[in-house]
């Protein structure tokens, strides 16, 4: 499947140096390596050094773009275009980094430590649906310290006039960008800070797409135009008791994860459909979880909020997959156009797969996307003489030995005598 997706896209390469790049890049993603980085996936490509998959990422002339549509289309028509129920779920997750020239780098909130750390954010989206799980769309976060410095942004290679944008802008624009492209979702699903948008969730209501967005227990609501707005943990407390029910969100890595659900209509005013309040109650733990929701149809049906609500959590596990799989955190890029060319080809890469894991199933496979990946990764690694092996160790050594002496250089440039 990767050689036939690689084809796909062999026209966005005007010559065949970048062409034969992109697939070694891709292939090395799909690899079990240590690490991966322009050095070793040279190292795995055969190359002799680094450099020119150095010069593909920063400086070769190819649309990054473009090949991220391209990817984006190959996984909508090969399992999703004819699916009931196409869910896109947007988060965010951070890389830490180290230093301060990094595209987007700042001490910031992370979920990835669960602490503020020094990171680079990127927004992203997937699909999901029952059975699928696959990243499609991100944009680089650049906090206000980026662009607010005409400088900073000038070095890391940024287009001028760049303004910033929040994650929820961000959002907007990978959800414009899908519709504009005929991949229209069914619904929308993420976390609280996407679910506190009113423009987002307009967009979605504009395009006639459902909504399960999770909100703050402060969120204010109100039920009724002409009533004031109360807080969404308060409004919950007013749900009377026939309107609670035990159902599953989907099944987990422990079984069926069955919550209380319970529900409760809003003003719908200027809306073709009904807005509504769910909320999920975790019995065993005391926890309650509050999501404003939309429907456009009149007599709403909780069983499918519910399952769109229990579809946010596999963009987790696409995380983990991309990170674990396909070397989407352990890039070394700092510019503009590197760093999205190496989120766009491991999204290429991790692509591949998942339209290989829908093929697999539909011929009756029981592997699952996550053991399809590591299956893959052992099978295609290439072997190479003993001596490039060697050859490499003694070229990472001359490297590290000029870098050191260079150090020391400019170190001593800087100091006085």
């Amino acid at each position: 499947m990767t050689a036939d997706l690689l084809a796909s896209v062999a026209d966005l390469f005007a010559r065949v140096e970048p062409r034969r790049h992109a697939t070694a890049v891709v292939t090395g993603l799909q690899t079990q390596l240590e690490t991966k980085n322009c050095w070793s996936l040279a190292q795995n490509a055969g190359h002799d050094d680094p450099w020119r998959l150095q010069h593909f990422f920063n400086d070769a002339k190819w649309d990054e773009d473009a090949l991220r549509e391209r990817g984006a289309a190959a996984a909508w028509e090969q399992h999703l275009a004819h699916r009931p129920e196409r869910v896109l779920v947007f988060d965010e997750t951070g890389d830490l980094k180290k230093g301060e020239h990094t595209l987007g780098v700042q001490r910031q909130y992370t979920g990835t430590a669960g602490r503020i750390e020094n990171a680079q954010v990127t927004v992203y989206a997937a699909w999901a649906t029952g059975t699928e799980r696959v990243l499609v769309d991100y944009e680089v976060y650049l906090p206000k310290s980026w662009t607010d410095d005409p400088e900073r942004l000038d070095r890391a290679g940024v287009p001028a006039g760049l303004p910033f944008r929040t994650k929820i802008e961000q959002a907007s624009a990978i959800l414009a960008r899908r519709i504009a492209a005929g991949q229209v979702p069914t619904a929308l699903a993420g976390d609280a800070v996407y679910g506190r948008s009113g423009p987002l969730r307009a967009q979605a209501e504009a395009a006639g797409i459902a909504y399960v967005l999770e909100v703050g227990k402060d969120k204010q609501v109100s039920v009724h135009a002409e009533v004031e707005a109360e807080r969404v943990d308060a409004l919950a407390e007013s749900i009377p008791t026939r309107n609670w029910s035990n159902r599953s969100a989907g099944a987990g890595s422990k079984g069926q994860r069955v919550y209380a659900w319970g529900y409760l209509a809003l003003d719908s005013t200027g809306a073709d459909g009904e807005r509504g309040l769910l909320v999920r109650w975790n019995r065993r733990t005391n926890e309650y979880a509050y999501y404003l929701t939309y429907q456009p149809v009149e007599a709403v049906n909780l069983g499918r909020l519910i399952r769109i609500a229990g579809l946010r959590w596999p963009v987790e596990t696409c995380f983990q997959d991309a990170k674990g799989h396909f070397g989407l955190d352990e890039h070394q890029m700092r510019t503009w156009t590197s760093v999205r060319r190496w989120i766009t080809l491991c999204l290429l890469a991790a692509a591949a797969i998942a339209i290989a894991h829908h093929l697999a199933r539909s011929q009756g496979s029981r592997l699952s996307l996550t053991g399809l990946a590591r299956l893959h990764g052992q099978i295609i690694r290439p072997a190479h003489p003993d001596d490039h092996r060697y050859y490499w160790s003694e070229w990472i050594c001359d490297h590290n030995e000029t870098a050191r002496r260079s150090h020391y250089r400019r170190r001593d440039d800087h100091c006085p005598s």
